[in-house]
């Protein structure tokens, strides 16, 4: 990438995210605004003598959503500056006609705060202890503030059940919970006692199960897996709840496959029956060189790979992603990556030979540069 010419860059890396998130932050501090970062849309970076980087963000401004653009400067220390922050455009699908109602995202940060707040709401005004599971779908109404007409997945008990709510919001970001009902309880919501039906992997409660499953197993194990995602579950109405989750979670520099049975009682209390791999087709067969799906995965070993090359070559690259990348088991693993890295103001490849031992320790055994 030559210097002065802009790059697009990936919205959903962190550090976009985090880019962004700050030029949020800052710009609330300079203009003592109030704005929520919803998401990063797109994004360029220009290289200087540091990065530039030109954003353009989705962001709540009371109960609308509005897109910015905004300018952050990086230095080769790290450290952000931003340089301009202003409104873009204001498309007339961000703003519901006054009066009117209009569908919302049910995936946004705002809507799922509003559809938590009302089932919060209602249980503190009715005595019930319901817990949010997901909201189905929503429409805002723009009056003197925002009115919102959410249908929420809650559970009551072992049951997922369906509610209306009505919320209100005013224009300094009150709430009013205005009504709160059942609308219907569909057979489908009721797994049949005794039987197994498919959960939804999506869910807040699915996923909240799936995370204490490799939390309770760390504990017991002594293990230190991070949980990735949940792949696939089902659910048995016992005296309580039995859940059968499959679950993906990284063990070291690799993704494995897990079984975990969990058992969830009336007064919400788990306990982890059972934990064990069951799938091993993730890990690369010894001697082979099997490459590298995500190359997230691998962050941490390209990392390593430039920093130590700084110290080998007193260089002072800085480390930008890995490509692609393959793995190979012996005793340890052997990682062939290719990275991009900064070299000065201009962006370069390279291939870099890692191994990791068995306890963890890695050695960087080349690194060259390659063909852009």
């Amino acid at each position: 990438m030559q210097a002065g010419g802009w790059v697009p860059i990936d919205v959903h890396s962190p550090h976009s995210i985090e880019l962004a998130r700050f030029a949020v932050n800052e710009h609330n501090k300079e203009a003592h605004t109030h704005l929520k970062f919803e998401r990063l849309v797109k994004g360029e970076s220009q290289i200087v003598a540091g990065v530039n980087y030109r954003l353009t963000i989705s962001a709540t401004n009371g109960g609308l959503i509005q897109t910015y653009e905004a300018l952050v400067y990086e230095g080769l220390d790290h450290k952000k500056v931003l340089k301009s922050f202003k409104v873009i455009h204001l498309e007339t699908s961000d703003i519901p006609p006054i009066g009117g109602w209009t569908p919302i995202d049910v995936n946004s940060l705002q809507s799922i705060e509003v559809a938590r707040f009302a089932v919060d709401e209602h249980n503190k005004e009715a005595h019930t202890h319901l817990k949010f599971n997901r909201l189905v779908s929503g429409e805002s109404q723009i009056v003197t503030g925002v009115n919102y007409k959410l249908i929420i997945k809650a559970i009551n008990e072992e049951l997922i059940q369906t509610y209306e709510a009505h919320v209100f919001e005013a224009l300094d970001g009150q709430r009013v919970l205005n009504s709160f009902k059942i609308i219907h309880l569909e057979i489908s919501d009721i797994p049949p006692a005794g039987g197994w039906t498919p959960i939804d992997v999506n869910s807040l409660h699915s996923i909240e199960l799936a995370r204490f499953a490799v939390n309770e197993h760390n504990k017991k194990a002594h293990t230190h897996l991070k949980f990735e995602r949940l792949v696939s579950g089902e659910s048995q109405i016992v005296a309580g709840v039995n859940y059968k989750l499959i679950i993906k979670a990284i063990n070291g520099e690799l993704i494995q496959t897990y079984e975990a049975r969990v058992f969830e009682a009336l007064d919400g209390e788990r306990v982890l029956n059972s934990f064990t791999v069951v799938i091993t087709s993730d890990i690369p067969q010894p001697g082979g060189w099997q490459p590298v799906e995500d190359v997230k995965e691998v962050e941490g070993i390209g990392r390593f790979a430039v920093a130590e090359h700084n110290k080998e070559a007193r260089t002072h690259l800085k480390f930008e992603g890995v490509l692609k990348g393959e793995t190979q088991i012996v005793e340890g693993i052997n990682y062939r990556l290719t990275i991009r890295a900064i070299n000065g103001e201009l962006i370069h490849n390279y291939e870099a030979r890692v191994f990791k031992d068995l306890k963890g320790h890695k050695n960087l055994v080349s690194f060259h540069g390659t063909v852009a």
